[in-house]
């Protein structure tokens, strides 16, 4: 038992609380280019040291004030990590509550804790698709050193609401993420 115990400590252990600076929260409509929306969260990771998105790339995405802050962002100290997640109308909005970065056989992984908030009860809402963001600028761990872009999102209870895929446009380190290592508490 107490061997087990000590793999769990380890584990644990393994998990390094990143400290990071709100940029931006926000929504904008999306854009619908014929036929339907899947509604869905989905993370970004924006390092220019690790070749992945650059601001441009979310032109559609995210407002325009956004993006300008996204771009100020010192990339040889810091990477921009954003959360979105679209919805059939206006209201809800998106949270970063936590990022950490997970050691797990040799890969990593962020660890994302964020919460969705829907429309207060009773407000009146337009029914258009509806991009909700939050963008949040990371501290590296090491200055100059590229980040992972492999993703778990949970929110503050635990649910599961995104991981980057092998085959996912978000996967540049070839590895799978592991969702089950990531935990809201």
């Amino acid at each position: 038992m107490a061997a087990l115990c000590g793999l769990a400590v380890t584990a644990a252990a393994a998990a390094q609380p990143l400290k990071f600076t709100k940029l931006s929260q926000g929504s904008s409509r999306l854009p619908v280019f014929g036929g339907g929306v899947q509604f869905q969260t989905s993370a970004v990771v924006l390092d220019p040291l690790a070749e992945t998105f650059r601001p441009q790339d979310l032109a559609l995405e995210v407002d325009k004030p956004t993006l300008k802050s996204i771009e100020q962002v010192d990339s040889r100290r810091r990477f921009v990590l954003g959360v979105l997640t679209s919805w059939p109308t206006r209201g809800f909005k998106v949270s970063i509550q936590r990022v950490s970065l997970q050691n797990i056989g040799g890969a990593q992984q962020l660890c994302v804790i964020a919460a969705r908030q829907p429309p207060p009860e009773g407000r009146v809402v337009l029914q258009e698709p509806t991009t909700s963001y939050a963008f949040v600028a990371v501290d590296r761990v090491a200055k100059g050193t590229p980040t992972t872009t492999t993703v778990v999102v949970r929110g503050p209870h635990g649910r599961l609401l995104f991981v980057t895929t092998r085959s996912g446009v978000f996967d540049t380190n070839g590895h799978r993420a592991l969702p089950k290592v990531c935990r809201a508490s």
